[in-house]
């Protein structure tokens, strides 16, 4: 008898808390362990199809800012009784304090908070008093407390302890052949010769993406060959796009949408790009180095986040334009793939180590 994991997500769409997950749902024995997602958003998304054929369920519950705070945890708790679950893992920040209560009133015995940022998007009052219920609920309830970073650590759980379990990769599927490598600038209309570089973030707020069309109309200054790929989707697509025609560059910007190849199409950039105004860890950046691809990142992005191939360049946001093309612009030695590999495994970064943890935790043993 498999042991019934319920996932609690805001969405299902391709962001690094899901994607994430989604590999150790690939990956994790299925006979043995069994994965439900709670979503919060009422449209289809990304990842559902596959979910349900991995056997897995997709449940729906309304958000708390849409029904209020206790109906909210009347349809978890009704979603947790009907699946009668061995654990709840939940991935959405201060609202898994809810969810930990709710796990707590159905005596499910496994309630797992996992921290995956160091802000929220929303600075009112009502938010503030929000995290502030959500961190008492989760301190209270909670039976094990996990973060990607230190700093998503300290930022939801403060004092208390937690355990640091990051965003894992696997590795091979961002080592690619030289055949491979050679289609995929051509499968985007991307010249061969171009100077590409790529962001791979959500279109909000905190991925900062006005800094990087503002910064890039600068760079086409000075290499006026070069591409910049905007890798998703998000709220502010629309508005970005509308900025790269008033900026006069949308012929140097390529909008590819939500894509599921992200460990190819990364391979088509020179440099992975990450000016965000704060991250939990930054998952594109260890994407990146698992790729072997230099990424400039600005200084909000936790330093746990390179591994010390020397890929990784942080620049201030503060810093005038020149200081980013010079990161940008800088000559690294790519590692090679055995170098790559060893660096993901001594920082225990790779798939199978978070796989096992998680086991661990499911099953009550950690």
């Amino acid at each position: 008898m498999s042991i019934k994991i319920l996932q609690v997500f805001g969405s299902l769409h391709t962001g690094g808390a899901e994607s994430r997950m989604m590999d150790v749902y690939r990956h994790i024995d299925r006979s043995k362990y069994s994965f439900d997602f709670v979503k919060l958003q009422p449209e289809e998304e990304f990842y559902e199809a596959e979910i349900k054929k991995l056997g897995g369920n997709i449940l729906r519950v309304d958000s708390p800012r849409l029904c209020g705070f206790v109906e909210h945890v009347r349809q978890l708790r009704l979603c947790m009784r009907n699946g009668k679950y061995d654990a709840v893992h939940a991935h959405t920040l201060h609202h898994c304090g809810l969810v930990m209560l709710a796990a707590w009133m159905e005596n499910i015995p496994v309630r797992i908070t996992h921290s995956r940022s160091t802000s929220t998007k929303r600075k009112n009052l009502a938010t503030k008093i929000f995290v502030m219920i959500g961190r008492i609920l989760i301190k209270l309830f909670a039976t094990k407390r996990l973060a990607i970073s230190q700093d998503a650590g300290k930022f939801l759980f403060g004092q208390s302890s937690f355990e640091v379990l990051p965003n894992a990769n696997e590795t091979s599927k961002y080592q690619l052949t030289s055949p491979e490598l050679a289609v995929i600038r051509r499968e985007l209309n991307i010249p061969e010769n171009a100077f590409v570089i790529g962001q791979i973030a959500r279109f909000e707020s905190m991925k900062n993406h006005e800094f990087t069309l503002n910064w890039f109309t600068h760079y086409l200054g000075k290499r006026p060959e070069a591409f910049l790929v905007l890798v998703g989707d998000g709220e502010l697509r629309a508005e970005i796009e509308r900025s790269s025609v008033k900026l006069g560059i949308a012929d140097r910007v390529l909008f590819t949408g939500v894509r599921g190849d992200v460990p190819k199409i990364i391979h088509a950039f020179n440099v992975v790009f990450l000016p965000s105004l704060y991250e939990g860890l930054g998952g594109v950046v260890l994407e990146a180095q698992a790729a072997g691809i230099p990424a400039v990142i600005s200084e909000n992005v936790p330093e746990s986040v390179d591994i010390g191939l020397g890929l990784v360049t942080r620049v201030s946001l503060s810093s005038p334009f020149e200081a980013w093309d010079e990161a940008v612009g800088k000559v690294i030695t790519r590692p090679s793939y055995d170098e790559i590999n060893n660096a993901f495994e001594t920082r225990k970064l790779t798939l199978d180590y978070e796989v096992s943890s998680l086991e661990a935790i499911y099953s009550g043993k950690s």
